[in-house]
């Protein structure tokens, strides 16, 4: 990863503690039934506890913080490795105690920077797995109670799988809502997606000196 301006964080004890007790409670509950249940469902479940207790340690450990985000200033919560930021929408990471917003240039293992999408979205002409310009298009589904609908993602003549559909939960009126959102591996791509889509967040308030 490629860093360019970063801003302190700090652990907000409180959400550490709380997800530290979820974890042992978690643990305590697997335990309780792998001694007194050796069934097929019970060791099913011990496992989903046993599972749950990593997450909610990782949880604890990884993304208990707070900070103010190095493109444009807000206060963020909950930070914890790689995190998008409320406001303007630019992506940062979590790393040694310091928030650092990433450069366009950056291109991760996986599709994790997520934009919302909708039927006349505009595509940017480069690779979503790497940021180079695009050469085809790989077409993506996704499926659900509300919506159903196709979308094609450009990719470079290298790469496949650079980008794909999920969703997000969004909060409106007091009601949550599921939106669909495209994945992609390159920050570059997610940037021009952000711009060609007049997506971008509030930057009114001026970043944070470098």
């Amino acid at each position: 990863m490629h860093y360019l301006r970063s801003t302190p964080v700090r652990r907000l004890w409180m959400r550490t503690f709380v997800a530290l007790l979820a974890a042992v409670l978690m643990l305590a509950l697997a335990a309780f039934l792998l001694y007194h249940d050796r069934t097929v469902p019970g060791v099913l479940g011990a496992l989903i506890f046993l599972i749950c207790f990593l997450a909610a340690f990782f949880t604890a450990i990884t993304h208990s913080f707070t900070g103010d985000c190095p493109a444009c200033g807000a206060r963020q919560k909950h930070l914890g490795g790689i995190h998008r930021c409320d406001r303007c929408l630019a992506y940062g990471e979590v790393v040694n105690g310091e928030y650092r917003e990433l450069a366009v240039d950056c291109v991760h293992r996986s599709p994790v920077f997520a934009a919302r999408v909708n039927e006349q979205c505009f595509m940017p002409e480069l690779c979503s797995a790497c940021g180079s310009p695009s050469t085809r298009f790989q077409k993506l589904r996704i499926i659900r109670k509300h919506f159903a609908f196709d979308l094609a993602v450009p990719h470079c003549d290298l790469h496949t799988g650079g980008a794909y559909l999920a969703t997000e939960h969004v909060k409106r009126e007091n009601v949550w809502s599921e939106i669909p959102v495209v994945r992609v591996a390159s920050y570059r791509f997610y940037c021009e997606y952000l711009k060609q889509n007049k997506l971008a967040g509030d930057t009114s308030k001026p970043p944070l000196p470098a």
